[in-house]
């Protein structure tokens, strides 16, 4: 089962960020974690729906069982109907012998899959079985055969669309979306960056302000994937760990532009008041020692509001 990931308790289940929208998607798991719905995550590729996924597993009863997460657009209908419920010796040619499936391997765990919308609609039927009853049979085999998995689901396609013009099965998709979680991109909750940076670059680097501004500025198309390839390829660029302007220029690339700020008034506002509240904020806790009573008093501030700015800002859980 090389091709499958079954991931335990480990930093790739940490969701991490300190955004009101991070803070919720927390929440959320923790509730569908102690419930046995199906949970459809949504949101663009990149995002971090797998890692959702997993936080509802390992905060779920089902945390000491398996868990498995297959791509549905990797392998062809024929493939993925005999990886998900295995096949009997002599089905097709080249079935040389019974194989389980990953519903079999699976029982008890829970089995996320990935890019849902591809899945084949021969197979729609027989998955929507399995969330109805449990029930399944290997292919090529007329044994009924029972589990017990708990399915997690994700797409960054529009899947009520999809359901309109007949390309996913509405019994089916109102069946996966027992419990709903929206990722939104990292451009629209851009105070994660900084924790995201924290873990993927480690302790021995240092961003220059030019840089940083860079960096909050840039859209992240690819969102947090792409921030983790980011952080990977800009170690070879800077020199003495200090991370420059220049460096992130040449990492991020040439025909990659920088979105000053332009976009909607209010989002391109918010997002220049933000990076203002970050550098006032990191400024003046540094000048005052992290005291807050005196960096209140220095801010003409009240000392609850400031933490909250502060909080807001991302310089503290």
């Amino acid at each position: 089962m090389k091709k499958y990931r079954n991931a335990q308790l480990n930093r790739e289940i940490e969701l991490v960020g300190n955004s009101t929208h991070i803070q919720t998607i927390r929440k959320q798991c923790r509730v569908f974690a102690g419930l046995e719905i199906p949970v459809l995550i949504t949101g663009e590729s990149g995002t971090g729906k797998e890692i959702v996924a997993n936080n509802i597993h390992y905060f779920s009863k089902r945390k000491d069982k398996p868990f498995i997460a297959i791509n549905c657009a990797s392998l062809s209908p024929l493939l993925i109907e005999s990886e998900l419920f295995g096949h009997a010796q002599g089905a097709f040619t080249g079935a040389v012998k019974t194989k389980y499936g990953i519903f079999e391997v699976v029982d008890g765990g829970t089995l996320f899959l990935d890019e849902i919308g591809e899945l084949a609609l021969s197979l729609q039927c027989k998955l929507l079985r399995i969330l109805d009853n449990g029930e399944y049979t290997r292919v090529g085999d007329l044994e009924t055969r029972k589990t017990d998995v708990r399915i997690l689901s994700a797409t960054n396609q529009n899947m009520e669309d999809m359901v309109q013009k007949q390309k996913f099965r509405c019994d089916l998709y109102y069946r996966l979306k027992g419990g709903r979680i929206f990722l939104e991109p990292l451009r629209r909750r851009r105070e994660d960056i900084i924790p995201l940076l924290d873990i993927f670059l480690g302790d021995n680097y240092k961003i220059e302000p030019d840089a940083m501004k860079l960096i909050h500025l840039y859209e992240w198309p690819g969102n947090i994937r792409e921030l983790i390839m980011f952080c990977a390829s800009i170690k070879s660029e800077c020199n003495n760990g200090v991370i420059t302007r220049d460096s992130v220029i040449q990492t991020i690339g040439v025909r990659k532009k920088i979105r000053q700020f332009i976009g909607p008034y209010q989002e391109s506002k918010n997002r220049v008041l933000q990076h203002f509240d970050h550098l006032y904020f990191s400024k003046l806790l540094k000048s005052t020692d992290g005291n807050y009573t005196r960096a209140a008093q220095y801010a003409k501030m009240d000392r609850k509001n400031l933490r909250e700015k502060i909080k807001k800002a991302g310089l503290i859980l």
